[in-house]
This record gives C-alpha cells, sequence and structure tokens, in this order.
C-alpha cells in the first residue's frame, strides 16, 4: 500500500507539470512572438513527461487488486491521455502553421543562389513514390536540396520530405514522426541493395537485342545498359 501511495504521488507531480506545460501552450498560442524552436521543444518536454507518466500508470495499475479500483484507474489514465494528445496536435498545428509562413512557395520548391546578384530557377522538391530503384537518386538529391541545408529547422524538413512523398511511400508517414525517424524509416523499407542489384541487372538481362543494326538503336541500347551498370 506504501508503495502505490507513493507511486500515486509521483504520477500527480508529473501530472500537475503536463498541466502546466499544457496552460503555458495556450497562452502562449495567444501572443504574437510564436517560434517554432519553442514549439519543438514544448513538444520534446511533453512527450518525455508522457513516457515517464505511461510508465508510473503500469506500476500502478500492476499494484491494484480490486476490479472497481482497477476500472477507476484505467478510466482517469485514459482521460488525462486523450489531454495529451489534444496538446500534441495542438503544437504540430501551431508548427505547421508557423512553417507555411515561412515557406515563400506555395509548390513546395526551394531557391537556390549562388550570388546575390543571379536569381536561379526554382528547383522542385524530388519525389519519391516508393518505387525501390527510385530511392536512391530521390535520397541523393533531397540530402542535397534539404538534409544539408543548415538554415532549416528540423521541423521544416519534416514538411519537406513530407511533401515529397506520394503514394505507397506516404504509408511510412505518422503523426509521431520526426525529420530523423520518418527518413530512417524509409531508409530501412527501400534502401534494399540485394533487391536494387537483382533489379539493375534484370534491367541489363531485359534490355532486348537489336532489331536493326541502326545507330539510333545501339545508342538506346548502350545508354540503358550504362544507365543499369551505374545504378549497381
Amino acid at each position: 500500500m506504501e508503495k502505490l501511495e507513493k507511486l500515486s504521488r509521483k504520477r500527480s507531480s508529473i501530472r500537475d507539470a503536463i498541466t502546466k506545460l499544457s496552460s503555458e501552450l495556450d497562452n502562449f498560442i495567444e501572443t504574437e512572438a510564436k517560434e517554432i524552436d519553442y514549439f519543438g521543444e514544448l513538444l520534446e518536454q511533453l512527450n518525455a513527461k508522457d513516457s515517464s507518466l505511461n510508465s508510473l500508470n503500469s506500476k500502478i495499475e500492476a499494484s491494484i487488486s480490486d476490479p472497481n479500483e482497477y476500472d477507476k484507474e484505467i478510466n482517469e489514465s485514459e482521460e488525462f491521455s486523450e489531454s495529451i494528445v489534444k496538446s500534441r496536435i495542438k503544437i504540430k498545428k501551431q508548427i505547421k502553421l508557423l512553417e507555411e509562413k515561412t515557406v515563400t512557395s506555395m509548390q513546395s520548391t526551394v531557391s537556390f543562389s549562388n550570388t546575390p546578384t543571379i536569381k536561379l530557377p526554382e528547383i522542385p522538391l524530388p519525389k519519391f513514390s516508393g518505387r525501390y530503384e527510385e530511392w536512391i537518386n530521390f535520397k541523393l538529391q533531397f540530402n542535397n536540396l534539404i538534409t544539408s541545408n543548415s538554415q532549416l529547422s528540423q521541423e521544416q524538413k519534416l514538411h519537406y520530405l513530407n511533401s515529397s512523398l506520394t503514394g505507397p511511400a506516404k504509408d511510412l508517414q505518422s503523426i509521431d514522426d520526426t525529420f530523423d525517424s520518418l527518413f530512417k524509416a524509409l531508409t530501412d523499407r527501400f534502401e534494399n541493395k540485394r533487391l536494387l542489384v537483382e533489379l539493375h541487372i534484370n534491367e541489363i538481362l531485359e534490355a532486348g537485342k537489336l532489331t536493326t543494326e541502326s545507330a539510333k538503336d545501339l545508342r538506346n541500347l548502350t545508354d540503358n545498359i550504362k544507365k543499369s551498370i551505374h545504378g549497381l
């Protein structure tokens, strides 16, 4: 019993801290001086406290033997968890709104210029639909345009990455994604080197025979084989 009371007091302290964070969030949303970094830090704090809270909930539930008390505990925990989810959604909504204000192109493009006096054409974000053979090229282009850009925050990079995904590749997205976690999930899924080698070898084998001895057909065949070999 003493152990249960100690766990309950500790949990109450964490719940109070989470409630304080939620109030701080609501107050900050009302101000005009909003910053993405602040919301990102707030989200990290909320996630950390939520993790600690879940651990305590499990210990408390394991210590309760009375069925009625157990049901009451479960309902109370779920109700508080819902409030945490609402706060998390608020934070992510604010981050998205701030990102949209800082992104100057409505078509998800990024402009780069080597010198202040030269305006280069806008470079569209690369797209990835989930085809294994397209992953390496997409990864290289995205890293050059977005990942290596030190002026972009992690939240902005995540926004661009989400905008780049289409088709089956979008299935890996989730509400709890960070830029690093989503990029790692994509790499783990699609950077299958053995499969890529097999795909390129099949492309070489299926390049076909020349139906005519024209220079154009020979050049096309050579280009296709070189492309597949380069992919290896």
